[in-house]
This record gives structure tokens, C-alpha cells and sequence, in this order.
């Protein structure tokens, strides 16, 4: 047997695994939305700071079902690849025949639920990029972090509240003018406006990359958000590539 075709089976063998567990995130995600809307409706009733608590809570499991629904997706985007591999390498027969049925088994479902996160990603262009594929290595960041008067602090309270504020929010289904609100309420500065930040990562200051023929991502905008929250440990930011 030679060595190409240990590689098909060994792709072949694990194939069903896979699919398992993409199917198994898609079910945990399904959970964790049925126990969102569950808790958002109970939010509805309650009073004062159980309301709050509430939908903190409601935004939390929205957020975790949308990681899982992503989870799942590269699972079957990586079993995707390896069923294309095997049947180039070995036609339509073979263990390739286990990998088109598992793969049939698992579109033939009832497609997950988009998330209110999600379908906001898709209505304005953008997607969730991992951070390591972003290069702006021949674009440095030198001038520091004063665009427009901010300063570092500000670029850094803006990306811990995208990360830990507006995007569990907004994948609970809160929209730009529920910020707007907020800051209108609470009278808040410019450089701690939830709105503002709500338009730096979905609005017309998001980031954008320009795809290179190698797969990196050049960085057209957005540098200074990116550096601070590879610094915090954010893996993934919504971004236009275009």
C-alpha cells in the first residue's frame, strides 16, 4: 500500500468522527439558543436588576451557541477538505464512499438556526477572521495610538467592550440604537460610547483586510484594534475582506 493511500484511509477513518462531533456542536448550540430565548423571556417579566442579570445571561449563551455553530462549520469545512482530497486522489470508489455518505448524512439535516450575531455579520459583509492570518508587517503601526484624540487606554476599553459587551449583546439580538440609547442615558463620553464601538467593528469604521495570493490578510484598516486585542488574547474580530 503505498503511502498516499494510507493518507486517504487514514482520512477516511476518522471522517465519521468528525462528523460526530460537528453534529454534537450543532446540538449543543440548539440548546444553548433554546435556554437564550428561555432566559430572554423571563428577562421580559422580571424587574430592576434581575432584568439586567437576565439578558447578561441570555447574551452569554447566545454567544456560546454561535462559537459552537462555528466550531461545527470548520469541522465540516476540514471533513469538506478531506473527502475532496480522497476523491481526487482515489475516483469515486475506495473509502471515499464513507466520507460522501457521512458528509451526505449531515447536510441532509435540518440546518442550525442563525444566531441574531451571525445574520448581522452577513447582513453588512463582514465575518469573524482569525487574528493570526492579519499582516501588517510592510504597514507598522508607528504613529502611536492618537487617531482622532484617543488614546491607547481608549483603543483598549474599545476592544474589551466589543469582546465582553457589544458582541454577546448584539448576538442576544441588541441593535446599534439599543447602544445609543444606553450612552444617551448614562451620558457617555465620546471614547466610552458603546455605539461608537458597536460602529468600529460592524459600522462604517470597521476593519478591513485585502486578501493576498498566499491566504494572509493585509490590513487596510484597523491595525491599532487588531495589535490590542492580540495583546488581551482575542483570537477572532468581524472584519470586510475584500
Amino acid at each position: 500500500m503505498s503511502e498516499l493511500q494510507k493518507v486517504c484511509d487514514a482520512l477516511s477513518a476518522i471522517d465519521g468522527d468528525i462528523m460526530r462531533m460537528a453534529q454534537a456542536l450543532q446540538a449543543k448550540a440548539q440548546s444553548y439558543s433554546h435556554a437564550a430565548a428561555f432566559t430572554a423571556a423571563a428577562a421580559r417579566s422580571a424587574e430592576g436588576e434581575a432584568t439586567v442579570a437576565l439578558l447578561n445571561i441570555a447574551a452569554a449563551l447566545n454567544f456560546a451557541a454561535s462559537r459552537c455553530r462555528a466550531a461545527a462549520q470548520f469541522l465540516v469545512d476540514a471533513a469538506g477538505e478531506g473527502q475532496s482530497f480522497v476523491q481526487r486522489t482515489v475516483g469515486g470508489g475506495g473509502n471515499a464512499s464513507n466520507l460522501n455518505s457521512n458528509a451526505d448524512s449531515m447536510e441532509s439535516g435540518t440546518p442550525p438556526a442563525i444566531s441574531p450575531g451571525e445574520q448581522v455579520l452577513r447582513d453588512n459583509g463582514l465575518e469573524l477572521v482569525p487574528l493570526h492570518l492579519a499582516d501588517y508587517s510592510e504597514n507598522p503601526i508607528i504613529d502611536g495610538y492618537h487617531k482622532g484624540g484617543a488614546n491607547r487606554s481608549d483603543y483598549r476599553w474599545a476592544v474589551e467592550t466589543w469582546e465582553s459587551v457589544i458582541w454577546p449583546k448584539v448576538a442576544a439580538g441588541a441593535t446599534r440604537d439599543d447602544f445609543a440609547r444606553q450612552d444617551e442615558a448614562c451620558g457617555a463620553p465620546a471614547f466610552r460610547c458603546t455605539a461608537n464601538v458597536y460602529d468600529l467593528f460592524l459600522g462604517n469604521d470597521r476593519i478591513v483586510f485585502s486578501r493576498l495570493p498566499d491566504g494572509t490578510l493585509s490590513v487596510m484598516t484597523g491595525r491599532h484594534r487588531i495589535e490590542i486585542a492580540r495583546e488581551l488574547g482575542i483570537t477572532n474580530l468581524p472584519a470586510e475582506i475584500r
